[in-house]
C-alpha cells in the first residue's frame, strides 16, 4: 500500500481531495482517487503497464458514498 495523498474533507462527508495506490503482483495497481464534490475515480491498471486503458483494465467513476457504501 501506498499513500499519496491523504484524504482531505469534512468530518462525516466524502472526502475532497486524496488519493491511494495499491500496487499488487506483476505491478498491477488500483488507484482510488477523491475528485472533490463526492465523487471518486477507481483506475485499475490490470497487466501493470502503467496506464489504464487495456482491455483488461477499468476505470469507475462516480459517487464516492455510491462506490463506497
Amino acid at each position: 500500500v501506498y499513500k499519496r495523498q491523504p484524504f482531505v474533507g469534512q468530518d462525516g462527508a466524502a472526502p475532497d481531495s486524496g488519493r491511494l495506490t495499491l500496487t499488487g503482483s506483476k505491478n498491477s495497481r488500483v488507484v482510488v482517487e477523491a475528485t472533490g464534490s463526492g465523487q471518486a475515480n477507481i483506475s485499475i491498471d490490470a497487466n501493470g503497464d502503467g496506464d489504464f486503458n487495456d482491455a483488461g483494465d477499468r476505470i469507475i467513476e462516480g459517487d464516492w458514498d455510491t462506490i463506497f457504501q
